[in-house]
């Protein structure tokens, strides 16, 4: 099986492998944690609702295991994670997570496998998908975030090495073409949608601070809120700077 390969320029140093952008992470960890919580919220309505409390449940790309956190935290149910980066992974490790490196390295076949920003900075991802669906069961469910509109591509996608952003036709596409079957897309965050607008035009951290810590708090406090209510509202059938997407092994 192969290994899946994320951008490792820019974001990767060929030294060590360190994630550039893990400041970026650490910030979105800090100070969106309604933000988080909300992902957690849309991974909570995909997985499996029978034996829960015995599902076997990966968390592709897990990064410093903070999404893992939370989810072992509500649902008293620990996933595997699978994290390339060495550093991002004896993070993940310390928080007491069991973590991999590689897909030939898993133990088992699994029930629910979740990904939140992860498949934007892998360059075949459609290789990646193919992987995850090998170990898990038929009928086992795939839930993932990705950011949102190829178009909003702006200075802070390149800085956290993203290779793309998605359409909603796109990921559907590539999903499919891997062995699932789409049960639910939608767009999230759709008050995000204007705000990458703006780090497009004025960029990441270079203009009226966007992207400081104070702007985070600020967003998460309370513009996202309000973009949770739009997207009730119905705006998540038209716009957003993410997309969820939850699907069936075939």
């Amino acid at each position: 099986m192969k290994k899946y390969k994320k951008n490792l320029k820019p974001n990767y140093s060929p030294e060590n492998l360190s994630y550039s952008g893990y400041q970026e992470l650490l910030d979105i960890e800090l100070n969106l944690l309604k933000y988080n919580n909300n992902i957690l919220d849309l991974i909570d309505k995909s997985k499996p609702a029978e034996n829960s409390k015995n599902l076997k449940v990966l968390d592709f790309g897990s990064g410093t295991g903070h999404i893992a956190k939370l989810f072992t935290k509500r649902f008293g149910v620990s996933p595997d994670c699978l994290e390339i980066d060495k550093q991002l992974r004896l993070i993940a490790q310390n928080k007491g997570l069991r973590c991999y490196s590689d897909f030939e390295d898993l133990p088992f076949l699994y029930d629910f496998v979740y990904s939140s920003n992860v498949l934007e900075h892998i360059e075949d991802d459609v290789d990646a998908l193919k992987s995850l669906a090998n170990v898990m069961h038929s009928g086992s469910v795939l839930g993932v975030y990705v950011p949102a509109f190829n178009f909003l591509y702006s200075s802070l996608d390149a800085k956290v090495g993203h290779f793309r952003r998605y359409s909603k036709k796109e990921l559907m596409n590539k999903i499919q073409l891997s062995g699932f079957e789409i049960t639910k897309i939608q767009f999230v965050d759709s008050i995000g949608f204007f705000a990458s607008i703006a780090i497009k035009i004025l960029g990441f951290k270079d203009h009226m601070s966007i992207g400081s810590d104070k702007s985070l708090k600020f967003y998460d406090k309370f513009m996202f809120p309000f973009s949770k209510i739009c997207d009730v509202l119905g705006f998540k059938y038209f716009l957003g700077k993410n997309l969820y997407c939850t699907a069936v092994k075939k």
